[in-house]
């Protein structure tokens, strides 16, 4: 965030009484956590895709070795 952008959300901030304060610090700790949330659900998501993928990998390579029969297309 830029230091004008800081600046402004502080003066805004300075001339809300105590009650307002309160409520915006909450709407900003929910944000937050929100967007925590998110993160942690799309490394969640992005973990279990590549162990999908490592796992398509090893019947490839099993069927290499093992001369089985071929991968249907409808796998990948």
């Amino acid at each position: 965030m830029s230091t004008n952008t800081e600046q402004e959300m502080l003066d805004c901030f300075l001339k809300l009484a105590q009650s307002e304060k309160e409520a915006v610090l909450q709407l900003l700790k929910t944000f937050i956590r929100s967007k925590e949330q998110s993160e942690i659900l799309n490394m969640e998501q992005f973990n279990a895709d590549s162990k999908r993928e490592e796992l398509k990998v090893e019947v490839v390579r099993y069927a290499a070795k093992n001369n089985t029969q071929k991968i249907p297309e409808t796998y990948w």
